[in-house]
């Protein structure tokens, strides 16, 4: 399986504004089962990814 997951946080501010990060990356098959669905701890992990990647910007 070799599909790329788009991943999108969102953090409000005071004021309205939302501004956005998204980063790509591939999920890999031994975080899936045989039917290709993640395993619920994954999106931590992945969020996780995404805000590291935020913090290095």
């Amino acid at each position: 399986m070799s599909s790329t997951t788009p991943v999108t946080t969102d953090a409000s501010r005071p004021g309205g504004a939302s501004p956005r990060h998204s980063f790509r990356f591939r999920v890999r098959s031994s975080e899936t089962d045989q039917m290709g669905t993640f395993y619920n701890s994954r999106p931590l992990e992945w969020f996780e990814m995404g805000r590291t990647e935020l913090l290095r910007e």
